[in-house]
């Protein structure tokens, strides 16, 4: 049962801060972390091993994940793993050698795992279903608000007052998200009987058409976040770095409004939007030689991704059971990470083999697969599954009111 309007509402503004700040302690490491590797002596090689030990590590860990919050309180589960995030957040000032800052890392990201997946699981639980896209859609602008001005803060940071302070700072900024989910109220979704951790128990099967474009963007956003600042500087922009601002705006202008849109209408209107301004923007970057091109494919990539990702989520969310919610987004997880790894090395083939302004346009023309994938199997797999659960849910209320 969901609480009252009142109880929601302010257990998501709440929900909305720790998803902040949480990002924004990782957003401080994004650029950093890689010259505090280097500081410590690590190769070029070394460095990637340890950007990618992160993801694959949050990658393994979120069947268990997804597993655990659909079986005990989401909330408790949540404080834990913002607990230790931070406490591994502090843990870097000790690092005093690559090898110590490899084990750390890997660490982290499979804590990253959890919590990433607790509050979106929360969020689903708490609002409204009617609200449902329009809420994840605006849960989700702490990411972005964190990600467009966390990395530049880290590395004024990092060299205005030394690695040891910045690091310092994202423990920091991770106590402050561990500390407001305890004001939360989270509804407790109960199950029949807990169910032991098993293939059936950690992965969902029901989502897979929706996580199968989740991937497919993915691989797009992974190829086009990797290479857009060397692009920038290719075509004669002298701070790349810009696109990122950009894009964020753009990210933060269609969640305010379309998560609305998609309560009224359905995903079918609004992953059109998004996809053919996905599309369109990518079109405009690999034609971009100049600053007013490459801002406005920023802007219209923002606004496209804006779009999709809590249009996806919200699918996914609404195709499984109150109690299979946290293994769905584990799924999606899991598709978000593999399609990010494997864009930014597949496209860096296209680009090796071409050159950069090609593979975007390479990249818009393979969104045609997710939108003809959306068009003609995954929306009315999407609306079949619905409807099942709408009819379940009506025979247990039947079923109920006749005991």
């Amino acid at each position: 049962m969901l609480p009252k309007t009142e109880s929601w509402l302010r257990s998501f503004v709440l929900l909305f801060i720790m998803n902040f700040f949480m990002w924004f302690g990782v957003a401080l490491l994004i650029p950093t972390l890689p010259l505090f590797a280097r500081h410590l002596g690590a190769a070029q090689a070394q460095i990637g091993y340890l950007i990618g030990t992160f993801g694959v590590a949050s990658l393994l860990i979120r069947p268990y994940a997804g597993y655990t919050y659909d079986n005990y309180s989401k909330k408790t589960i949540l404080l834990v793993s913002l607990a230790a995030f931070a406490l591994l957040m502090f843990s870097y000032s000790l690092a005093a050698s690559f090898l110590f800052l490899f084990v750390l890392r890997m660490f982290h990201g499979i804590i990253f795992g959890f919590v990433s997946t607790g509050g979106g699981a929360i969020i689903a639980d708490i609002v409204p279903a009617e609200r449902r896209a329009e809420m994840i859609g605006i849960f989700g602008l702490g990411n972005t608000l964190a990600m467009s001005v966390g990395p530049a803060i880290g590395i004024w940071v990092a060299t205005a007052r030394g690695f040891n302070a910045m690091f310092l700072s994202c423990g920091a900024f991770m106590v402050i998200a561990s500390l407001l989910p305890v004001f939360i109220s989270a509804p407790q979704v109960h199950t029949t009987a807990r169910r032991s951790f098993t293939y059936k128990t950690a992965f969902e099967p029901r989502v897979l058409s929706v996580s199968f474009m989740v991937l497919f963007i993915g691989m797009i956003f992974g190829g086009l976040n990797t290479f857009v600042a060397m692009f920038g500087e290719e075509i004669g922009i002298a701070n790349g770095g810009i696109y990122f601002t950009l894009n964020s705006i753009g990210v933060a202008i269609s969640r305010l409004f379309f998560g609305k849109v998609q309560d009224r209408r359905g995903p079918r209107p609004v992953l059109r939007a998004g996809l053919s301004c996905l599309a369109l923007g990518l079109v405009i970057l690999g034609l971009s030689r100049g600053i007013v091109p490459f801002a406005i494919a920023a802007l219209l990539i923002g606004f496209g991704m804006g779009i999709n990702w809590p249009a996806m989520q919200a699918m996914v969310i609404n195709m499984v059971e109150p109690d299979r919610r946290g293994v769905a987004l584990s799924v999606h997880g899991a598709a978000v990470d593999i399609g990010i790894a494997g864009g930014a090395v597949m496209l860096g083939w296209v680009a090796d083999l071409t050159s950069l302004g090609t593979m975007y346009l390479v990249s818009a023309a393979a969104v045609v697969i997710p939108f003809a994938a959306f068009q003609f199997y995954v929306f009315p797999d999407y609306e079949r599954k619905v409807a099942e659960l709408g009819e379940r849910a009506l025979v247990t209320a039947v079923s109920g009111r006749k005991e």
